[in-house]
């Protein structure tokens, strides 16, 4: 797993300030390590609560990442599909929610 430097330093706050053993879970629920549904869970809670509709779960985590990254961050659709495990771009842009329009406009801007 490959974490940023605010994620690392944030996870180094917790481990000083909570006295871990190198051998217990950072993250765990309340019967165990943390597992993909009970996550899922959590996220659509969370959604519930604040009266957000719409099919959210926790692969919407991963999805908001890439869309960011190509975003946010100018990241390459070719260096997201390897992120991804995606074979082609296209499968990569319908799964970051890119649309053709928003392809065809950069046909009209200016270099």
């Amino acid at each position: 797993m490959v974490l940023n430097q605010a994620a690392t330093d944030a996870i180094q706050q917790l481990l000083a300030s909570r006295g871990y053993a190198p051998d217990e879970l950072l993250f765990q629920g309340q019967r165990g390590p943390i597992t993909v549904p009970y996550v899922n869970r959590l996220v659509k809670q969370w959604c519930k609560n604040v009266v957000l509709k719409g099919n959210y779960g926790s692969h919407t985590l991963r999805k908001t990442w890439g869309y960011w990254q190509c975003k946010g961050n100018n990241a390459l659709v070719p260096v997201l599909m390897e992120a991804f495990g995606h074979a082609t771009q296209m499968q990569a842009l319908d799964y970051l929610g890119i649309e053709e329009k928003e392809i065809h406009k950069l046909y009209f801007y200016e270099i």
